[in-house]
């Protein structure tokens, strides 16, 4: 299936995933959302070069992504050039760009042996210095998964397992978790919640929307929260209705998700209007044809 990774901020084009087909080679593509748009081949896989975890800074001239699932790349989009920016080894993952384009948070997942645990957690790359630190809150390093930066630039939201209730030995749930920048306030937004809420996407400085699932009810949607507190409500369309995470850009009030071609078999991706209820703006972006001849299903050296 097509899996998208990122929508660039002014909603003009977005970044996905293709399996080989009759459409094209195995790798990343960019689509813009006119019309007449056509797929541009970023990266195609091969044995050596898997890209994933792709994200368009906010001026839409770069990606971020990890190679390989080792270390985080950027690639120029304009003079089609690629920099390495961290220097881990297997240890950095799920970046994103701050507003203003010149820092990524990403995740460092694994503390190294012998090592004090401020290597690992989220981190702060000055993206023209390579200067790389921990993100802090009360001296602590700061850990959670799939970290997504403020518009305005001041909060860090992330997911992160924790007892539902905040009791040890209760069972865990992710909540949504935000970390100041500007003070080091460090808040769960889904407090004494028994969802599971993962992938945050800042709706605005002061909401963030995140997909969720409930085990009582196994009911499963998009919710809302304000940062400042109260509960979690509905959003009124399952932004990502059958594989997370949130792919929108509220800018231009639109989001992209995979869903079942016309045959039922395969996942394309489709725009739609981020409240749109009855489906009414749905637009199929990409289309899936098996190529029975294999001609595309190897890896590209």
């Amino acid at each position: 299936m097509d899996w998208a990774y990122d929508i660039s901020s002014d909603g003009s084009f977005f970044v996905y995933r293709h399996r080989a087909s009759v459409e094209g080679i195995r790798g990343v593509y960019s689509l813009g959302l006119s019309d007449s748009a056509r797929p541009i081949l970023l990266m195609a896989d091969s044995a050596s070069y898997l890209a994933t975890d792709c994200r368009i800074s906010p001026d839409g001239m770069q990606i971020v992504y990890s190679k390989g699932f080792q270390d985080l790349y950027i690639m120029n989009l304009t003079a089609q050039t690629h920099t390495q920016i961290t220097f881990t080894s297997g240890n950095a993952n799920g970046p994103d760009w701050d507003p203003t384009g010149r820092y990524i948070v990403y995740q460092r997942p694994v503390i190294p042996t012998g090592s004090p645990d401020s290597l690992a957690g989220l981190r702060i790359l000055n993206v023209q210095t390579l200067e790389d630190y921990s993100l802090r809150h009360d001296g602590q390093p700061t850990f959670g998964t799939n970290p997504r930066w403020s518009p305005d630039g001041t909060k860090i939201s992330f997911e992160r397992d924790v007892p539902w209730n905040g009791v040890v030995g209760s069972p865990g749930r992710y909540h949504i978790f935000t970390v100041s920048l500007v003070d080091g306030t460090y808040m769960d937004v889904t407090p004494n919640d028994k969802w599971d809420n993962e992938f945050p996407t800042w709706y605005s400085a002061s909401r963030i929307l995140f997909e969720s699932y409930s085990y009582d009810t196994n009911e499963h949607g998009t919710r809302t929260v304000s940062i400042g507190g109260g509960r979690p409500v509905a959003w009124p369309v399952d932004l990502a209705p059958f594989v997370p995470p949130i792919v929108a850009s509220p800018t231009t009030g639109e989001f992209v998700y995979c869903g079942h071609d016309s045959s039922g078999k395969y996942g394309v991706l489709f725009l739609r209007s981020m409240t749109d209820i009855s489906g009414t703006t749905i637009r199929q972006l990409t289309t899936f044809s098996p190529d029975s001849a294999s001609a595309h299903s190897g890896l590209v050296p």
